[in-house]
């Protein structure tokens, strides 16, 4: 009656479909037993949402690009288990702290927009995110609602997903020291502050009195996240550990996003064992050389680099990425000659090419001979579709 519809990198179930009959005795069941879906499309949600009290869906769609503001009265939905905003920008009154039952607040450009008032302390006691001790899912963009609870973060053990975007440099310590408590991540995934990042900088003289703010803390505490399989970073880092016993040692999926290392991260991050997907966006390395050594990379299969602008010379060597199925160099306009070593990754199926040198393109289509022959085969020059790998 239930099917597997499709399933991720790391083997677990991403969807699955079910008969018509099986999804009708759902919908009939779910009337008796009032559990109530909500997907709302407008702009205006009335206070009295908060008598909807048998809610445990809410889906907040549309493509309107004007800001949905929730009213306090969101606290009397006790029974929501799923906020879901979607692509929409909300903003989210602290009240919502109180709903216990939580599972998942996904509210990717949602905010905390107001503040625990001192009476209402007195009254009831400090209020915030800890005490949602279901929650599962939190999708949110940083704020004072994170240093408000002295970066408590820690004690939801239970959080499986964590998606902060909007991360004030000065908060990397404290945010790393409670990341570190939750070793039953599966999904990571950190965002800084560019604006405030850029004004710290400005404000310490040309960066002189920044290296704390860019140093990335925490990394070794990632080797207890056992569980953790994808992680995205778009924080500065100053540099990586050198040790892999300091990441975590399942991990599948990586992407790094203006992390500025100036090192050559291939040879570091070719030795973690269960590696799949490797995504290398805008500033994440600034350097000119990247070499991808023997023996690495042994179970990758899906590798981009996009707008790594200084980078000139790609190459990997014998023996390294033997089952990488998929290539996509984007925007590096330096790049002029083949990267070295994909004539021989024999089981290597799409190479894409975009925006990139013309004399890069010269080299694909007017090389002779048979592996030639084959790599233009394989090779596009089409705009990447957005597909989502996470």
């Amino acid at each position: 009656m239930i099917q597997v519809a499709d399933t991720r990198v790391d083997g677990r179930v991403k969807s699955c479909r079910i008969h018509d009959l099986l999804r009708d005795l759902a919908i009939s069941e779910g009337k008796e037993e009032k559990l109530f879906e909500s997907a709302i499309y407008g702009l205006r949600l009335s206070r009295k949402i908060g008598q909807l009290v048998h809610l445990k869906y809410l889906c907040l769609s549309g493509s309107h690009s004007k800001i949905i503001r929730l009213p306090p009265s969101i606290e009397g939905l006790v029974n929501l288990q799923t906020l879901d905003s979607g692509n929409r920008h909300i903003s989210i009154p602290h009240t919502i702290w109180k709903l216990r039952q939580m599972r998942h607040l996904t509210c990717r450009y949602g905010w905390i927009s107001s503040r625990q008032s001192m009476r209402e302390r007195w009254v009831y006691g400090h209020l915030g995110f800890h005490k949602m001790t279901n929650l599962q899912t939190l999708s949110l963009w940083s704020g004072d609602w994170l240093k408000d609870d002295n970066f408590n973060l820690g004690k939801v053990t239970s959080l499986k997903q964590l998606k902060l975007q909007e991360i004030d440099p000065r908060s990397l310590e404290g945010l790393f020291q409670s990341v570190s408590q939750l070793t039953g991540l599966q999904n990571l995934e950190l965002v800084i502050d560019y604006l405030k990042l850029l004004n710290g900088l400005s404000a310490s003289n040309g960066g002189a009195e920044c290296g704390t703010m860019l140093l990335f803390p925490g990394l070794e505490s990632f080797s207890h996240h056992k569980c953790l399989c994808k992680l995205f970073l778009e924080v500065p880092i100053q540099g990586l550990p050198t040790e892999t016993t300091h990441y975590p040692p399942n991990l599948i999926q990586l992407k790094l996003h203006f992390t500025r290392l100036k090192e050559d991260p291939m040879p570091i991050l070719g030795r973690f064992p269960n590696l799949r997907i490797l995504t290398l966006l805008y500033g994440s390395y600034v350097g000119e050389k990247m070499n991808c050594p023997q023996g690495r990379f042994l179970l990758l299969e899906f590798l981009q680099i996009e707008e790594l602008r200084e980078l000139e010379d790609f190459s990997i060597e014998e023996t390294a990425m033997p089952n990488l199925k998929t290539l996509k160099i984007q925007s590096c306009h330096k790049i002029t000659r083949f990267p070295h070593g994909i004539l021989g990754l024999e089981k290597l199926q799409r190479i894409q090419l975009y925006h990139v040198s013309q004399e890069l393109k010269n080299v694909v289509s007017d090389t002779p001979g048979e592996d030639w022959n084959r790599i233009r085969l394989i090779t596009s020059y089409a705009r990447p579709q957005n597909k989502n790998l996470w």
